[in-house]
């Protein structure tokens, strides 16, 4: 049996106290719940699954479940999660990565997105096609508890970092941009920053 519900509010109520509600990439806007009952299966009543995990993982860890024969002639974007189910502190993946495309409102600002998040770590850059907005950085340590609420966006050029903040906030730009070439979402559309913290032109003409 399994239980989950849709992400985020679709209006300004309690969510947690956290930031962003449905259509945003906050995570008041992403975070869900999610229950699974199997005892037969292996999963152990009360057990807590940390992991990084996602509805778009449901499908490939159902067909696994199921036994779908020949599963290596699909190509699925999330990723199975049975090893957790049974081994809570196993890991199937260290990090989820989240894209928004503003193609309908059409904002006078910088309302595109790349993002990834990991255990400790969200790191957002957002970017504007339309005009030459700046460049937006944002990044959340979300073990601290109240910044799962997103307080304290570590990635504003104007906030002043530890050394070792700032190594992880680079060190996370790279890999959102690795994510972004290995998975096809890299944005061609913009001259995208090689480094945090950079600013070029939003638009490539």
């Amino acid at each position: 049996m399994i239980y989950f519900s849709d992400n985020g509010p679709n209006a300004w109520r309690w969510n947690g106290a956290m930031k962003g509600i449905k259509g945003s990439t906050d995570e008041g806007g992403l975070r869900s719940v999610f229950f699974l009952r199997w005892p037969a299966g292996g999963i152990h009543p009360g057990s807590v699954v940390k992991e990084i995990t996602g509805a778009i993982d449901l499908l490939p860890t159902l067909a696994n479940l199921a036994e779908v024969p020949d599963l290596d002639r699909w190509t699925f974007k999330g990723k199975d999660l049975s090893p957790i189910l049974s081994n809570p502190g196993a890991e199937v993946q260290n990090h989820i990565h989240f894209t928004y495309e503003d193609l309908y409102f059409f904002a006078p600002s910088a309302n595109h997105m790349r993002a990834i998040v990991e255990k400790r770590w969200k790191y957002a850059v957002y970017y504007d096609i339309y005009t030459d907005a700046p460049f937006e950085y944002e990044m959340y340590d979300l073990a601290v508890p109240r910044d799962v609420r997103e307080v304290e966006n570590l990635g504003n050029t104007r906030v002043e970092v530890s050394g070792e903040v700032a190594a992880e906030r680079e060190r996370l730009h790279q890999k959102l941009i690795h994510v972004m070439e290995t998975l096809g979402t890299f944005p061609h559309d913009v001259e995208w920053p090689r480094h945090w913290g950079e600013q070029r032109h939003g638009r490539r003409d």
